[in-house]
């Protein structure tokens, strides 16, 4: 069983959207979710103790824990083991993240091997 997941913002719900072709803005996203009433719940943030590297996106463990994870009972390990699996694949290739330009981590990748290759 997977847990609800679509928790996107309306920047992300944008982005997409406009992969897909609709031409749209941010405040007309807004307005499409407000009409059923689709809300993001936002996670508490948490006081960062320690300096970190910026360039270690700890969004992944973030996700699972937070938005997969957390919102459904697991009865055994087997089932926890296969929810994170599913986040996996989820993540790699339905989340847009906006340090690749709003592609997913799979569709970066093949996009960096298709500049980087000559033919």
């Amino acid at each position: 069983m997977l847990p609800s997941i679509h928790s996107l913002g309306s920047r992300e719900l944008m982005s997409a959207l406009r992969k897909q072709g609709f031409i749209v803005g941010r405040y007309k996203t807004r307005t499409i979710m407000r009409k059923p009433g689709l809300v993001v719940r936002q996670r508490i943030a948490y006081k960062v103790t320690t300096k970190r590297d910026k360039q270690h996106i700890e969004r992944f463990f973030g996700g699972l824990k937070h938005d997969w994870i957390l919102k459904v009972h697991h009865a055994t390990t087997d089932e926890m083991a296969a929810d994170v699996a599913a986040y996996m694949r989820y993540y790699n290739v339905k989340i847009l993240h906006t340090a690749n330009g709003s592609m997913s981590p799979i569709e970066y990748e093949n996009y960096q091997l298709k500049v980087s290759t000559w033919t």
